[in-house]
């Protein structure tokens, strides 16, 4: 037993040592931070939150802060990461609401392209197996529930399929889907028709046809998200990327051209866009509003948006031009366009500011900062070691 004994001692100290480490990280030593109101109403910054890292203590500690105080990733217990497994879908405000009012509806479905919503239906698409689609229709007047499951004529070589996008149009249900060839790294899209009362396949077709036409250049694909249900039109991103270097273990390449293309759910046509900017910029940020494509432009002093209407064929190319000093910042860190809202992220020194700007026109609707929860005299030195660098819009479920 004795030649045990200096064994278990070092342990016990050691597993001391351990839990004063952790009982130490979870305590208030830890200094609290919160996001303020400066002007405009509370409400509009209620899910704006800012993550990043503090860097006091002799370690560095991930941290969020929000409206509600400051959260750091050392004092979440298994719980919280349980719970916070699928947090990121509470991002958008339109699921959020869903969950809220639709809790049992809402039950394991989490892929936010699938749904669609009128003043009559919910509903949700998936793909149900490589060749199946699993369309569910809760009636918001009854609360009845309704599904079907829809064959498709795809090609034995898909991988899989994903739901893009869901529009209703009269008594068709429109439903863009994206499928992956086996082998290949390149996503095709089809729109299908369905009868939205039985789920009997109208008609089908393939939109994209894009091909590389150059050897050292690469076509990369994607459909713009859009927030908004019903509009008869879907918008897809184009992009060149020249290769650089391409070997079994590395690959780098840049981007060289970018494209927009309108597709009509109602017409069947694919139609390019204008090209928003007379010469490219790889730092063109394009969102999809319902009949509107908003084109954003950013560099630390200024914060730029363009928008082209699909339905009329008219644009407006720098509506609303914003600049950091506006607000009393030095440099703007990034923007994000949520919910016909432009969230943006500023500095100033050490201090961070936010702003929720009406899409519409630029409006200010609120301003914030971010503020240390503390003795005045130590504020200099702890807002010194905060480093808040991504912006997050968090619609969460109280």
């Amino acid at each position: 037993m004795k030649r045990y004994l200096l064994s278990i001692i070092l342990g016990v100290c050691a597993l001391g040592i351990l839990c004063t480490y952790y009982v130490y990280g979870s305590a208030d030593h830890l200094p609290e931070y919160k996001l303020t109101t400066i002007q405009g109403d509370p409400q509009e910054g209620a899910g704006i939150e800012l993550s990043g890292h503090y860097s006091g203590r002799m370690r560095s500690e991930q941290i969020e802060v929000n409206g509600a105080g400051s959260h750091y990733r050392s004092r979440e217990t298994l719980r919280d990461d349980v719970l916070g497994a699928r947090s990121w879908i509470y991002n958008y405000g339109e699921m959020a609401r869903w969950i809220r009012e639709h809790r049992q509806f809402m039950r394991g479905k989490d892929q936010l392209e699938g749904f669609y919503e009128d003043k009559e239906w919910l509903i949700y698409a998936t793909g149900a197996s490589r060749s199946e689609l699993s369309v569910e229709r809760l009636h918001l007047g009854t609360g009845e529930v309704k599904e079907y499951t829809t064959k498709l004529p795809v090609q034995t070589d898909y991988d899989y399929i994903n739901v893009a996008d869901v529009q209703r149009i009269n008594d068709q249900l429109h439903v863009l889907v994206r499928q992956n060839a086996k082998g290949s790294s390149s996503l095709q899209y089809f729109h299908y028709v369905l009868n939205f009362d039985s789920g009997v396949l109208i008609r089908s077709e393939q939109i994209t046809h894009w091909k590389k036409t150059k050897k050292d250049v690469e076509i990369e694909d994607y459909h713009l998200y859009n927030s908004e249900s019903s509009n008869g039109y879907a918008v897809f991103m184009v992009r060149e990327n020249k290769i650089l270097s391409k070997s079994e273990n590395s690959y780098s390449s840049e981007q060289i051209a970018a494209h927009l293309y309108m597709y009509s759910y109602q017409t069947g046509k694919l139609t390019a866009l204008p090209d928003p900017k007379q010469q490219f910029d790889p730092n063109v940020n394009y969102y999809q509003e319902g009949e509107q494509v908003i084109y954003q432009t950013m560099d630390k002093n200024t914060l730029t948006l363009s928008r082209y209407n699909l339905a009329t064929g008219t644009e407006e190319r720098d509506y609303v031009s914003i600049k950091a000093s506006e607000f009393g910042a030095e440099e703007i860190q990034s923007a994000i366009l949520s919910d016909h809202r432009v969230y943006v992220h500023m500095r100033k020194g050490t201090t961070y500011l936010v702003a929720t700007l009406d899409l519409s026109d630029g409006r200010a609707l609120y301003v914030g900062e971010v503020s240390y929860e503390g003795p005045e005299a130590e504020r200099e030195k702890e807002m010194k070691l905060l480093q808040l660098y991504n912006l997050n819009i968090n619609k969460r479920v109280s």
